[in-house]
């Protein structure tokens, strides 16, 4: 079968790999739509050596060509997948699937066919495309970080990111009542796309050396309720502390293998700020967005500003690197060739 794997830090290649056969335990998946996850451009652009022989991609949509133990599902059915614990662990059993690491996740998107574990597959329902389900991962990250940060009715939020969980949260915080909802982003062609989408109030350019400011004057006040750090830069992060009010929250939700340097922590200590990380999701949140999905009260499809082959995946992640793309998301039409 086709597939797009990681030799190395910066080095992605087309190539073939042996097709999965059942097992009689792992639900076997003929691949149709992934996404490309900011996650795994940061595997490839910080960690890629010691990931070496990695088939990456595990925000995918595709058909059950075996359901392994999973008694639920059946040959043909579309399924996603999700980041799931052990159901075991101490960390389980009190509701924390989502930092158990018992249960490895198995990736395989930029492939023809993946596995997963049976209790990871989800079936898709008839009102969710395939496009859309490849984007329920990310936008249920999106949603626990909303469901963390509590937000309430008339809340000023700042969003640091243009992603799809950037947007994700901007959406759910509107759901929640927020009264202003603004995105810090380093792509102004990209930024444009976004205000058009209607997720967010305004924007404000993250390399303008006055964005702070900027950010602050906007509020009319202090600063913001809560601000949500979607982009796992440390000039974000120093950036999402600086704008909230004192004794609020900033949510930490991008991502990044390497350590983050350039923490103001005096900053926010002496504004007693509360510096609050977030991982994946729960099953519930992860059911949610899928719902959300199929009522039409979340539109994930505008999200997808591109779709390309898995043989053009190499020179978007170089291009996603040199920010030569404006696109939001980035989804792989596996089949096509």
């Amino acid at each position: 079968m086709k597939v797009v794997v990681l030799e190395g830090t910066h080095k992605l290649a087309v190539g073939t790999a042996e097709t999965p056969k059942p097992d009689g335990y792992h639900v076997l998946i003929q691949i149709d739509k992934t996404g490309i996850c900011g996650s795994e451009t940061h595997f490839w652009y910080d960690i890629g050596d010691s990931m070496k022989g990695t088939v990456l991609g595990h925000e995918y949509c595709g058909t059950v060509l075996d359901p392994g133990a999973n008694k639920d599902l059946k040959v043909g059915d579309r399924v996603t997948s999700e980041a799931m614990g052990c159901g075991k662990c101490d960390l389980c059993r009190a509701g924390h699937q989502n930092v158990c690491f018992d249960t490895p996740l198995l990736m395989g998107g930029f492939g023809e066919v993946a596995i997963c574990v049976p209790d990871a597959a989800v079936k898709v329902p008839d009102n969710v495309s395939s496009i859309e389900a490849a984007m329920v991962e990310p936008i249920a990250t999106s949603l626990h970080a909303v469901n963390r940060a509590n937000i309430k009715i008339g809340d000023k939020v700042c969003i640091i990111g243009g992603g799809i969980i950037g947007l994700g949260v901007a959406s759910f915080a509107k759901m929640n009542g927020a009264s202003k909802v603004v995105l810090v982003e380093a792509n102004m062609e990209k930024a444009k796309k976004i205000l058009a989408m209607g997720d967010v109030d305004a924007i404000f350019d993250a390399l303008d050396e006055n964005c702070v400011e900027k950010l602050k004057e906007y509020t009319g006040g202090p600063g913001f309720d809560v601000a949500f750090e979607c982009s796992g830069a440390g000039p974000a992060v120093a950036t999402a502390i600086k704008v909230v009010k004192r004794a609020t929250k900033v949510m930490l939700v991008g991502g990044s293998p390497a350590d983050t340097n350039g923490i103001p922590l005096s900053h926010a200590l002496l504004g007693e700020v509360n510096l609050i990380t977030v991982y994946a999701y729960s099953r519930d949140e992860f059911l949610r967005v899928m719902e959300a999905m199929g009522e039409g009260r979340i539109n994930a499809e505008k999200y997808a500003t591109k779709i390309v082959t898995l043989d053009e995946v190499p020179q978007v992640f170089e291009d996603l690197r040199n920010r030569r793309i404006d696109d939001v998301k980035v989804i792989i039409d596996v089949a096509k060739k």
